[in-house]
């Protein structure tokens, strides 16, 4: 802020969220201010900082202004209406007090912030982009500052964020230059209550169980999938013998009268004997490489015509 500035009367636009245009600044200024030429000795628009600028012919005038329209008249952008701040250009600086409860009233503020300069006015600040013209909570306040602010302070038990231009920024801990990428030495270490309970807010732990309770998991599957396979296997081997068995067992074959010895005899007879067959017991033939003929197993005993027939199987031959 130039100290070359005199008795400047300043109509500040930048609260809006675009820049208006010369028509509405001009008839801002001459219908809601009431603004007299006589009063006037240079009137400036400033690019970068988006307003208005008034040089008045003494300085009991340009206070004159401030105190009578000072964000007591309103603009309208974006269907919102926004406060236009007025005031004079005297060394003071706009102080925004952040994070404080918004039922914290004025007054609390003010006599806190007295230790550090002198206040001409506070008011709320509103939105301009995001949701215009709703009040965002942060309190301004316009102060010829005595003694720099740190960036933190605390009101009423109450923390806060205190910016203004030109300010040294200063550590949330120490109240120290601020040290970025540093750990503060001032800074407590969280405690393990409030690790457990911060962590409670976001998450579930049921939802997302430690990795000793996945191992866990893991490993009683793992052990009840081997005891599956293991009763698996006792069952599959106590049938093991009875099938055994069965492969061991002879089939009886029925063959062709002529090759069957009865008391030791050979016997024609033109209609074949037929020989019972256990019910038990298969046809099973081994069959050898080249042509080598097929070999019955070693008979078992049957009866045919109520007399016992001996089926020797050295001396039968399937032909």
């Amino acid at each position: 802020m130039s100290d070359l500035r005199k008795n400047t009367l300043v109509v500040d636009f930048s609260v809006l969220p675009s820049r208006p245009d010369p028509s509405e600044v001009e008839e801002f200024v001459m219908k809601q201010v009431q603004l007299k030429m006589s009063d006037v000795k240079v009137l400036q628009f400033h690019n970068i900082r988006h307003c208005v600028l008034i040089d008045m012919v003494d300085k009991e005038t340009a206070y004159r202004y401030q105190k009578e329209h000072n964000s007591k008249h309103y603009m309208v952008s974006n269907k919102k209406k926004f406060a236009i701040p007025v005031y004079v250009e005297d060394g003071c600086v706009f102080v925004r007090v952040h994070d404080l409860p918004s039922s914290m009233p004025a007054a609390v503020i003010t006599d806190h912030m007295r230790q550090y300069g002198v206040i001409h006015s506070i008011g709320l600040e509103r939105w301009k982009h995001y949701f215009p013209g709703i009040v965002n909570g942060v309190r301004v306040l316009r102060m010829r500052l005595t003694r720099p602010i740190p960036s933190y302070i605390t009101i009423q038990n109450e923390q806060t964020l205190v910016s203004y231009a030109g300010q040294h920024k200063t550590c949330r801990f120490c109240n120290m230059s601020i040290h970025p990428k540093l750990r503060c030495g001032e800074k407590p270490p969280p405690t393990e209550t409030a690790m457990q309970t911060e962590s409670s807010n976001i998450i579930n732990l049921d939802d997302f169980p430690t990795m000793t309770q996945t191992q866990q998991q893991q490993e009683k599957a793992h052990q009840q999938g081997e005891q599956q396979h293991q009763e698996e296997e006792e069952e599959e081997n106590e049938h093991e013998p009875d099938k055994q068995q069965q492969v061991q067992q002879c089939t009886g074959y029925i063959s062709d009268t002529n090759n069957i010895t009865t008391n030791g005899n050979e016997t024609s007879d033109d209609s074949s004997t037929s020989v019972p067959i256990d019910a038990n017991n298969k046809r099973r033939l081994t069959t050898n490489k080249g042509n080598e003929m097929k070999k019955p197993c070693q008979g078992s005993q049957g009866q045919s015509g109520g007399s016992n027939t001996e089926i020797k199987g050295r001396n039968f031959w399937r032909k």
